[in-house]
């Protein structure tokens, strides 16, 4: 029952309007914080597979994209007065091995660093072994 008046625990309908909205905004702003985290538990646990099976590990190489170091430092590219770490697609990375004359084992010496939203996952490859081998040679 509503009180004498018709107004809802007193409140006149613009102040019961105003209670819906920031009602609806915490929902809206409460349900995208849930859809951010679960995105961010599905990368988790993405990446803890990858961690765990060599097999899904293996083949997340043909997937996943490389940045690359020589001697812990990262191999950068510039654009204008701005430097960037370039993503390098797995068939590039089979092609650079190909022309430094090593094995497409030699993918495996990378450490996965992360992934994507997407799920693509991140591997590290240092180049500093490949260069060290290829002076002793």
């Amino acid at each position: 029952m509503l009180p004498a008046g018709g107004n809802w625990w007193g409140l006149e309908n613009t102040h019961r309007m105003a209670i819906f909205l920031v009602c609806r905004t915490g929902y809206r702003s409460t349900s995208l914080c849930c859809r951010f985290n679960s995105n961010y538990v599905m990368r988790m646990r993405y990446m803890f597979e990858l961690k765990e099976n060599d097999n899904a590990c293996q083949q997340a190489y043909n997937s996943g994209a490389f940045f690359l170091f020589h001697n812990l430092s990262p191999l950068l590219r510039q654009k204008e007065k701005r430097f960037w770490a370039p993503k390098i697609n797995a068939a590039e990375i089979k092609k650079f091995l190909v022309e430094v004359k090593q094995d497409e084992q030699r993918m495996e010496d990378s450490m996965l660093v992360g992934c994507s939203d997407e799920c693509t996952p991140y591997f590290a490859l240092d180049l500093g072994l490949f260069i060290e081998q290829r002076q002793l040679q």
